[in-house]
């Protein structure tokens, strides 16, 4: 056991915000859960580190989607956007642009602070 210590004195720190659920990661799981929030009615910041959402999906280019049969939410909702926007390619393969954009835009719609 450490007999030592340091004593740090109090700060004021002013808060740049306040939400009732803040999401760590724009990933595509990130944005998901952060819409989910939203939609439920709480407000929401989504905290990324990137310059858009999407994580491996848009920046990486690996804009492909495996294991997506009868899953439901927001996985559904936007594969069934991106085939209506024709924007499927070979192998699950979407194209990341349109899913950077699918992704702003649900982001933009429930109101989420990125």
């Amino acid at each position: 056991m450490a007999t030592q210590f340091l004593l740090e004195p109090a700060r004021r720190i002013p808060l740049a915000g306040s939400a009732d659920v803040v999401v760590c990661g724009g990933g595509p799981a990130g944005v998901a859960a952060a819409v989910a929030a939203a939609r439920c009615g709480v407000s929401v910041i989504l905290l990324e580190a990137s310059a858009m959402p999407g994580g491996i999906m848009t920046s990486g280019l690996m804009a492909n989607v495996i294991d997506a049969a009868g899953k439901r939410g927001f996985l559904r909702e936007m594969l069934t956007w991106l085939k209506q926007e024709q924007a499927e390619g070979d192998r699950n393969s979407f194209d990341p642009e349109y899913v950077k954009y699918f992704m702003d835009t649900a982001l933009i719609n429930a109101g989420i602070r990125v």
